[in-house]
């Protein structure tokens, strides 16, 4: 078994705890392309975007992530006092942090 195999594993592990369904609300920074696509500006926010697929992936549909642009959402960003990027914010139901 490869070393990424033992990971996965681990992970698939990890996320079988989970016991309610869990959306995690990552804000990056996205450029605009001259095609209208996007891409994320910040190598880190690959990376970590990157990894979270992998959890997301393996999770049985209990971890959801919504990747928001601080640039197209500065309302939400400065509500919870977002400047740097990437950043997670666990908020529950009621939109409370």
């Amino acid at each position: 078994m490869s070393q990424d195999d033992r990971y996965k594993e681990i992970i698939k592990r990890e996320m079988a705890k989970l016991t309610r369904p869990v959306k995690l609300n990552v804000f990056t920074c996205k450029e605009k392309q001259l095609d209208g696509s996007q891409i994320r500006e910040c190598m880190d926010c690959n990376q970590f975007m990157a990894l979270l697929h992998v959890y997301e992936e393996n999770s049985n549909g209990m971890l959801t992530i919504e990747e928001m642009c601080i640039d197209e959402n500065p309302e939400f960003a400065k509500q919870y006092d977002i400047s740097r990027v990437p950043t997670i914010l666990f908020i529950d139901e009621t939109g409370k942090e």
